[in-house]
């Protein structure tokens, strides 16, 4: 289900990335809306796609579900995997009820161990993962 584009850009579309920053954000953080973040790009932070949309979010994840002959219940099966870090916790609760409150669409939460995590992650387990590269550095 999340190997259709339209339904990952759905979910993607629908994170409210600066209620995240003000959220769990520590002094001044920018939200993620780039590739390549400002500092390495001489303080330029011309957004590559939009902190939250919505509308559009809708609109790809109706045609992802037409694609894929889903329904919003057949999604309810995706569980969010994330390791036990500072934060982890509650990012990943933010994103869960953005989902549910923009899209619809609950998702389970599961909380591993770190070292568990990375076994996982390296045996590519088919979860929809989320984690920031500097937790693994932390």
């Amino acid at each position: 289900m999340l190997c259709n584009k339209h339904i990952r850009k759905a979910f993607s579309l629908a994170i409210d990335r600066q209620a995240v920053v003000d959220t769990i954000g520590i002094s001044n953080e920018m939200p993620a809306i780039n590739f390549v973040p400002p500092a390495l790009k001489n303080g330029i932070n011309t957004p590559y796609f939009p902190t939250v949309d919505i509308e559009n979010a809708k609109k790809e994840l109706e045609i992802g579900l037409q694609e894929t002959g889903l329904t919003k219940k057949d999604l309810e099966t995706i569980c969010l995997i994330y390791p036990q870090r500072e934060n982890s916790n509650t990012l990943c609760q933010i994103l869960q009820q953005q989902w549910l409150t923009n899209l619809g669409i609950t998702i389970a939460l599961e909380c591993l161990d770190f070292k568990i995590f990375l076994e996982n992650f390296s045996r590519r387990k088919n979860f929809f993962w989320i984690f920031k590269l500097l937790i693994l550095f932390s």
